[in-house]
């Protein structure tokens, strides 16, 4: 195991081993003429001689029996079912195979599996319509189902098995088709498939279909026993030690530290301190169409942020304008008492329209990031580690990626060097495997994500790689709290959305070391 910093804490995990005994199997390699294009007739055509197949594993082209064919099994001659027309099926002897090297063999047993045991496939996912559960009020059901991926791991052969759902609408456009465009249709074929925008921001219909798509840990464990699979493998998922990392403390403005917490969140924190390095905002500009345009207000500037402040201010804009129309209360959060304060003077006392707006604090924090500040600091040897850079290069359909990358890296690298003087010491890209998962769900199950060290000449303890990783998933600025993956990973992302979806060219030069796209 990588790594030893940390609370050792004992876990479950949705890997299952393999258990079996070692022998041969034989792998051929299944050609037609004239070539069949459909994988469900290669199927059909060559079970028309499963009398030489009575074990065996094919996915359409590779084909793995556990004995050698007979002579005569290797060149078979099938009937199209649909045209009458002859098939001539070579059948050509690839190799022997052990079984502890056929992963691909296992993946594709595992999906003929899924099919006897009749589930329905869509995608790499497995589901069960049998135990399909029904949301009547919003006319929808689900699906449960269930993922399996087989790999060899440390540890020796394991299936990956997980539990899935899928929202179905059992809604039917029958009548819609029939009244549009007068064509009956099979009741059956009429199910609309998916979900709507309108459906999406539903916020009870979504709540009510969580209820059974986010199963917690001890629920999913108890799906994958549910299987029964027909095969010699381990009754019990594989237990493993894990370690819980220590919480990482937070560096506000003004020499202000904040303890993590449990939550792995920081939402009051951010709103009650100040940023790490704010940028003044001098010269900027408001766009507003010709029907939104209003006389120029007094702007009266406060002190402080107390609620006596508001108060006597208020009262001293009504005594020195008896024809004041409007008291608009731009406040930093949201108080009850202080905008009680408010409306007492202005309802009570001093009668005059008033209108109390807390800012969305949060739409400020963005625009100091896209301006070049910093919201918050985590402990981390390299002041630098917060400073930003981004690259963008579009790249045309089939072109590789790394050419992208090699451009994006260099340019990197040579801006390092003209903010510091000099090039990187180090460079950390990853290599050796482990599983992080560092963030907190309060439904459901965490995802983990796993992180493999592609290369590494610097020495690194592993501690120190996953300690690393671990900071680098609180300085999204996005969000006051960890995210699934380190923050450069999670603004590529951002920024890569942003170019595609709606930029679509290339964007200047002089934003690359801001995070403009947030």
């Amino acid at each position: 195991m990588h790594g030893t910093q940390g609370t050792p804490v004992e876990i479950t995990s949705n890997f299952i081993r393999l258990e079996f005994k070692e022998k041969c199997v034989f792998e051929y390699e299944v050609r037609f003429e004239p070539t069949q294009d459909y994988k469900h007739l290669r199927f059909k055509l060559l079970n028309e001689h499963a009398h030489y197949f009575e074990n065996k594993t094919f996915d359409g082209t590779t084909l793995y029996v556990p004995h050698m064919l007979p002579d005569e099994a290797l060149n078979l001659v099938s009937t199209n079912p649909y045209d009458e027309s002859k098939v001539n099926i070579t059948i050509a002897f690839r190799r022997p195979r052990l079984l502890s090297e056929m992963i691909h063999l296992y993946n594709v047993l595992f999906k003929s599996i899924m099919k006897d045991l009749e589930m329905v496939r869509f995608g790499r996912q497995s589901y069960n319509p049998r135990s399909a559960i029904q949301i009547p009020q919003h006319k929808l059901e689900v699906w449960p189902g269930y993922v399996t991926a087989v790999d060899e791991y440390e540890g020796g052969l394991m299936l990956t098995l997980d539990s899935t759902h899928r929202v179905l609408r059992t809604q039917t456009v029958l009548t819609f088709i029939k009244d549009a465009y007068l064509v009956m249709l099979v009741p059956e074929l009429c199910q609309l498939t998916g979900l709507t925008d309108e459906q999406r921001n539903d916020f009870r219909l979504m709540k009510d279909v969580a209820t059974f798509t986010r199963i917690s840990p001890n629920q999913r464990h108890a799906a994958f026993k549910q299987v029964s699979w027909g095969l010699s493998i381990a009754k019990e998922t594989i237990d493993l030690t894990a370690r819980t990392l220590p919480a990482e403390q937070l560096l506000f403005g003004n020499n202000v530290k904040v303890n993590g917490k449990p939550s792995a969140e920081w939402n009051n924190e951010v709103t009650r301190n100040a940023v790490m390095s704010a940028v003044d905002i001098l010269r900027w500009v408001v766009l507003y169409v010709d029907r939104d345009a209003m006389k120029q207000p007094e702007m009266i500037k406060l002190p402080n942020d107390k609620t006596e402040s508001y108060v006597s201010s208020i009262k001293d804009a009504i005594k020195a304008d008896s024809n004041l129309q409007l008291v608009v209360t731009i406040c930093p959060t949201s108080r009850d008492d202080r905008y009680a304060a408010i409306k007492k003077v202005c309802c009570a006392q001093y009668p005059v329209p008033s209108q109390v707006r807390a800012i969305t604090q949060k739409i400020l924090l963005q625009i100091n990031c896209k301006l070049g500040g910093t919201l918050w600091h985590i402990n981390i040897p390299f002041k630098s580690m917060t400073l930003w850079y981004s690259r963008v290069v579009i790249q045309q359909k089939g072109q590789e990626i790394s050419d992208g990358l090699q451009t994006c890296f260099v340019e990197a690298l040579l801006h390092f060097s003209n903010m510091n003087g000099k090039f990187p010491d180090k460079i950390i890209v990853y290599r050796y495997d482990f599983l992080i998962a560092s963030q907190k769900v309060t439904q459901g199950t965490v995802t983990p994500t796993h992180y493999v060290v592609i290369y590494d000449d610097n020495d690194m303890p592993p501690d120190h790689c996953q300690r690393m990783t671990y900071k680098m998933c609180h300085l999204y600025y996005n969000w006051p709290g960890t995210v699934r993956v380190p923050a450069p990973c999670q603004y590529a992302h951002k920024l890569a959305f942003l170019i595609g979806q709606s930029v679509r060219q290339k964007p200047a030069d002089v934003l690359c070391d801001k995070l403009y796209f947030l």
